[in-house]
């Protein structure tokens, strides 16, 4: 991941509510296969992909996957595809 994304993430997703979701996630234990509608670019991926036996997350913002796949680069059974859950 490069160094600009964990500014990012460090900067506007580390706080607020994400902050006490991300808490929650790292103290659970993430088993079998999980799929994220709505994943964005990816803020949750690093935390729950490496647990969970696999991972796909679907979002309308192609912006959003691109910054998604680059967290996911070296994560196996790990990807995350633009999506519109409506149509």
């Amino acid at each position: 991941m490069s160094s600009t994304l964990k500014t990012l993430i460090k900067k506007f997703w580390d706080r607020g509510p994400m902050q006490r979701l991300a808490k929650i996630l790292k103290k659970k234990k993430i088993t079998g296969s999980v799929l994220e509608l709505g994943c964005g670019s990816g803020g949750f991926a690093h935390l729950i992909s490496d647990q969970a036996s696999s991972y796909l997350g679907i979002d309308t913002s192609f912006q959003g996957i691109l910054r998604a796949r680059e967290i996911l680069l070296s994560r196996k059974n790990s990807h995350a595809i633009p999506g519109d859950l409506i149509q």
